[in-house]
């Protein structure tokens, strides 16, 4: 997902899923958008992701995130 989509799909409300490295999966909801720096000074955008089953919420950086599929 790229920032400009991350955008949109936060403003939508839309349905996103967050799939880590070792197959862990999230549906839910971005609740916020996160910005931050790295040693570099590089900006970092991450979303919070609220799930449905209501366990954590998860941070997750754009480049993990995608707009559900129905």
């Amino acid at each position: 997902m790229t920032n400009e989509e991350l955008k949109e799909a936060f403003f939508d409300d839309a349905d996103v899923v967050y799939k880590s490295k070792d197959e862990y999966e999230v549906v839910g909801k971005i609740q916020h958008i996160l910005y931050g720096k790295d040693e570099h000074k590089r900006l970092i955008v991450s979303a919070e992701i609220v799930p449905y089953n209501g366990n954590s919420i998860t941070i997750a950086r754009v480049k993990d995130v995608e707009r559900r599929r129905i």
